[in-house]
C-alpha cells in the first residue's frame, strides 16, 4: 500500500469512529425544552392522557432527540399499549444504529 492509500483509509475509518461515537450520545436537542420543536399535529387513536407525550416524541424524533423520543414512546406504550403509533416510533428510533439497537433490545 502507498501513503496516499494509507492516509485516505486512516481518515475513513477515524471519520466512521467519530460517526458511530457521535450517534451513541444523546442529542443536543435531547436537553433541551420541547417548547423548542415546533408544533405537531397528528391524527391518530391513542388515549387521551398520551397524547402530549406522543406528539412530543413525535416532535424529538423529527428534531434527531432520540434517546429523549424514545423514553417519551416508551412511557406512552406503557401508558397506553394500544397505541400502535408509540410502538413504531420506539422502533424508528433505533432502526439505522445497531449498536444503540443492541442496548434495548432484552
Amino acid at each position: 500500500m502507498n501513503t496516499t492509500t494509507i492516509a485516505s483509509s486512516l481518515l475513513a475509518l477515524l471519520f466512521g469512529a467519530a460517526t458511530t461515537l457521535a450517534q451513541d450520545q444523546p442529542s443536543h436537542h435531547a436537553s433541551a425544552s420541547h417548547a423548542h420543536f415546533g408544533t405537531v399535529s397528528f391524527t391518530n387513536s391513542c388515549a387521551r392522557q398520551s397524547q402530549k407525550e406522543l406528539l412530543s416524541g413525535i416532535a424529538l424524533l423529527h428534531s434527531f432527540g432520540y434517546t429523549m423520543a424514545r423514553r417519551a414512546f416508551e412511557h406512552v406504550v406503557t401508558a397506553d399499549p394500544q397505541c400502535a403509533i408509540a410502538h413504531w416510533g420506539s422502533v424508528v428510533v433505533i432502526r439505522w444504529n445497531a449498536s444503540r439497537a443492541c442496548g434495548y433490545v432484552m
